[in-house]
């Protein structure tokens, strides 16, 4: 079970759309991974691509001194924090298959499910403001 990108996701913002749809292309190959060197590959590029759409957006917030930039920032560290918690898990069970897919779950059901929330409540939120503030 993977993400799929819709509509609805859309938060008007070019840029930020751009970037959640290569997250959920990315999200997408942990899900559908081997549970072999790709899944380690793919988590590799996955942190380093969250960690620039985060800064990419931070700097979108802060620019239109969006007053909810605070909280948005807590709920990206928590994100990162929950991918190094499962890199760090996917690191233990490198030698026991059974034990990679229940990690691959885990994506699914702590990612997927962060990233839906996230963009369709906090983004959303966010891309009004910018909208209102710097596209006008």
């Amino acid at each position: 079970m993977g993400l799929e990108w819709n509509a609805k996701l859309e938060t008007g913002v070019e840029r930020i759309d751009n970037q959640h749809r290569e997250l959920y292309r990315l999200v997408n190959l942990v899900l559908d991974s081997d549970q072999g060197t790709k899944i380690d590959d793919t988590f590799k590029f996955l942190d380093a691509y969250v960690v620039q759409h985060f800064a990419d957006e931070e700097a979108l917030q802060v620019a239109s001194r969006y007053p909810g930039l605070p909280e948005h920032k807590e709920m990206h560290t928590d994100f990162i924090r929950a991918l190094i918690d499962l890199k760090s898990q996917l690191a233990k069970t490198a030698s026991d298959k059974e034990q990679r897919e229940l990690v691959v779950l885990a994506v699914n059901g702590t990612v997927v499910d962060w990233l839906g929330n996230h963009i369709n409540i906090h983004d959303r939120h966010f891309a009004e403001w910018y909208k209102t503030h710097m596209e006008s």
